[in-house]
């Protein structure tokens, strides 16, 4: 398993959006957790299953103003995500198919 925060946008100080985080893990799938209300929930649409091994690794990009995402897995391969709004679906920027050990 594996978790990453969001990061977190301010305006005028106080930040903005939404409080999220991402996970991989075992099942080969990769989620994203938003905080409403202290309450935790998986955001949809979930994410279209890419990896075919273990998601190892999430990383959110930190400058940027809409929702980019990698993933790492045990296949292999490392896939960019990004996401154009809160709650839209995720959409797979490229996949790179990394060789060797």
């Amino acid at each position: 398993q594996t978790v990453n925060w969001a990061p977190v946008n301010y305006r005028d100080g106080a930040p903005t959006g939404s409080i999220r985080l991402a996970t991989g893990g075992c099942d080969n799938s990769v989620r994203v957790w938003r905080c409403e209300n202290e309450a935790w929930m998986e955001e949809n649409p979930r994410f279209p299953y890419s990896h075919t091994d273990w998601v190892r690794d999430v990383a959110w990009r930190p400058d940027s103003t809409s929702s980019v995402l990698a993933t790492g897995s045990w296949d292999q391969s490392v896939v960019i995500w990004t996401q154009e709004m809160e709650g839209q679906a995720w959409r797979q920027v490229c996949k790179l198919q990394l060789n060797g050990k």
